[in-house]
């Protein structure tokens, strides 16, 4: 194991400096201490180093670990610093992104520049989510632009419903904490224009998705098509993501190291002969980088994207140089940079899941292959392309079940043909960008790419119509964890052999099937209401073992995020499908009675609204209101639970505000 570890220098530090990163996120401490700790420990080192024995080795190994322990803890708190918020004066905010069009609004990240309180004017660095009015010219805005408002942006919040995605999080480890709507008479253009890095990215992948929509390709075949070369996923409908995550295509649809992989591929087989001579390998170099950061460029600069050229550019220097790049320890210089630059990188879905596949197919890849050793060379690709898809399964699993809850049951077949597809959409999408000026080559080009993303999608969505196409799988974090460990030392076991190493395997799985049947235990005795905060359609969520039942404002079909949240929770606790009712309606079952605004639950009685019929002798256990006033006719008991769709600061333990408190959630035996 060390001998391994000396092979892969990087690792320790990338680990120790990952680690860092990662107890800064739950410590939430003031970085002082650890940056003075920081500094005395690098002292001690450089003292060490002047003095350096053999017998040094392991405390000076131990304590650059520990270092880089503290600078991951400094590095994460120094970036996640919150700016300074400015509030009651003129701001001028540059556009960073082509506003992206919304049932009700334009949707666009703006950076704040500077900011002017009567006759001061101060330097800000503020990056904040604008949502434009529907009647506004935000339609028209490119990114560069200059705009000015005087609307205080506010703190971005969540809804605090149970399992729900934590919107506010996400965008601060973007560096976004504040939002604003602006109509069109509270913001004016101005002809100034700023230009950067990515402003440039943006306007430059912008002109090369309109060549996109000007080929007459189809609304959905343009959008995927996009997302497939260009990395750009807004315009993909709910339906067609759905479709591809179903079938276990989604990662085709995120740019990221297989799609840099074909493109310097693609590089190499045309390229790769200037290896032959010294001269012409510092020019492979060369060119090799400039093309994967031009991709990059292209694409958006997306982080997936980043991660991937980093990766290939260090492989692409390490056998310029004659030396046999050890694949473990360009993961770990790439990692150990990007952490480097953007701590927040460490939590990305993207991130961990990119790594976790490589590692997979880097390690486990190779030794599934030699499993069957065919001799056909057209088989003996399916094979390979089998194997990859079964390492990089395997790789991601835990990741996969903690984050999406669910697995793609024929992940294999979709892969067969998902990545030679995406290959020839690549290379078609390329050309067709390069000669869209040619009108019949342009127009040949565009009804191929038209014919094989349509049939593309349609052998999608027959997989995924396919029976039990999908497994539901809610891991819980503890899970995810114990499974990943067990891998790891099956891993372990794979590669030394050692006996202790199946037997920790072993019993971490053991562990994990502890823990679902605990979970299954616990699904069979929950009772629970849950009244989510829903401003457009109130929703309660009524649940007996894994009985489940939704009961809605308005059908349930008017709005999208109203069925999202309940979803959550369906998939967290396991339950059966729901029965969707509206209150004001009849229903009865075994479980539940439903009269009107009357809900009679597992001896529960909730209550929705005020009444002139309301039955006095009842005394509901949940009252809830679209207004915080009762009238002093209704006789409402201390134990009652009141529930008000009002945004207040209730005064009283038993008052419950959705928009200031979030969902309400009773449980009972």
């Amino acid at each position: 194991m060390e001998k391994l570890l000396q092979k892969i220098p990087i690792l320790r530090i990338a680990v120790s400096y990952g680690t860092g990163v990662l107890a800064a996120a739950f410590l939430k401490q003031e970085s002082s201490l650890f940056f003075l700790s920081a500094g005395i420990l690098f002292l001690v080192l450089i003292l060490l180093n002047i003095r350096y024995r053999f017998s040094f080795e392991g405390i000076f190994g131990a304590l650059t670990s520990v270092l880089f322990f503290l600078l991951g803890i400094v590095f994460f708190n120094q970036h996640n610093q919150p700016p300074a918020f400015y509030l009651n004066g003129q701001f001028s905010a540059i556009v960073l992104e082509k506003p992206e069009e919304k049932p009700n609004s334009y949707k666009t990240v703006l950076k704040i520049n500077s900011f002017t309180e009567a006759d001061s004017t101060f330097q800000a660095n503020e990056k904040i989510l604008a949502y434009f009015g529907k009647d506004s010219h935000a339609a028209d805005l490119v990114p560069g632009t200059v705009i000015l408002f005087k609307e205080n942006p506010r703190i971005v919040t969540n809804n605090g419903n149970p399992y729900e995605f934590d919107y506010q999080k996400y965008l601060n480890r973007q560096k976004i904490y504040r939002q604003l709507y602006l109509a069109d008479e509270k913001w004016k253009p101005t002809n100034i224009k700023i230009n950067s890095p990515v402003i440039m990215a943006e306007k430059l992948r912008d002109k090369l998705l309109t060549i996109y929509r000007h080929q007459n390709l189809g609304e959905n075949e343009t959008a995927i098509l996009s997302a497939l070369t260009l990395g750009y996923k807004r315009g993909l409908d709910p339906e067609t993501k759905r479709v591809f995550s179903a079938a276990g295509a989604m990662h085709v649809l995120a740019v990221s190291g297989l799609h840099v992989g074909i493109i310097f591929g693609m590089f190499v087989l045309i390229f790769g002969f200037l290896k032959k001579s010294k001269k012409g390998s510092i020019l492979f170099v060369i060119f090799s980088i400039i093309m994967l950061w031009s991709y990059a460029l292209l694409t958006g600069l997306s982080p997936s994207v980043l991660r991937a050229a980093t990766m290939f550019s260090l492989v692409s220097i390490a056998t310029s140089l004659n030396r046999r790049a050890n694949i473990y320890n360009t993961l770990a210089t790439s990692a150990f940079i990007l952490l480097l630059l953007n701590p927040n990188n460490l939590f990305e879905v993207g991130f961990q899941l990119s790594y976790s596949a490589v590692f997979g197919i880097v390690f486990l890849q190779p030794k599934l292959e030699k499993l069957w050793k065919i001799k056909n060379r057209i088989m003996h690709y399916f094979w390979v392309l089998m194997t990859v898809s079964v390492a990089a399964q395997i790789a991601t699993f835990p990741l996969t079940s903690y984050y999406f809850n669910q697995f793609p049951t024929y992940f294999l077949l979709t892969n067969v043909v998902i990545i030679p597809a995406v290959f020839v959409l690549i290379i078609l999408g390329v050309l067709l960008l390069l000669l869209s000026g040619v009108p019949y080559l342009s127009t040949g080009l565009a009804f191929v790419i038209k014919e094989v993303i349509g049939n593309l999608f349609s052998l999608l969505q027959w997989i995924e119509n396919l029976s039990h196409s999908v497994l539901k799988i809610p891991f819980s974090g503890s899970q995810s964890i114990s499974l990943a460990l067990a891998l790891l030392f099956c891993f372990a076991f794979i590669e030394f052999r050692r006996a202790r190493q199946l037997k920790y395997a072993f019993l971490l799985f053991s562990l994990v099937m502890l823990l679902s049947t605990g979970q299954k235990f616990r699904q069979y005795q929950q009772k629970e209401l849950i009244v989510f905060n829903n401003r457009d359609n109130l929703t309660l969520q009524l649940i007996k073992g894994r009985q489940n039942y939704i009961i809605t404002q308005f059908p349930i079909d008017s709005s999208a995020y109203t069925r999202q949240i309940a979803q959550n929770v369906t998939t967290q606790k396991n339950l059966h499908q729901p029965v969707f009712l509206e209150y004001g309606t009849l229903f009865e079952d075994k479980h539940l009675f439903l009269n009107s605004s009357f809900i009679c639950f597992d001896d529960k009685i909730i209550q929705i609204g005020l009444t002139k019929n309301s039955p006095q002798e009842l005394t509901p256990d949940v009252l809830v209101l679209n207004s915080y006033f009762i009238p002093e006719e209704y006789q409402i008991n201390d134990q009652t639970s009141v529930i008000t769709t009002r945004n207040i600061q209730p005064q009283s333990s038993s008052i419950h505000s959705l928009p200031a408190m979030g969902a309400f959630r009773i449980q009972w035996q």
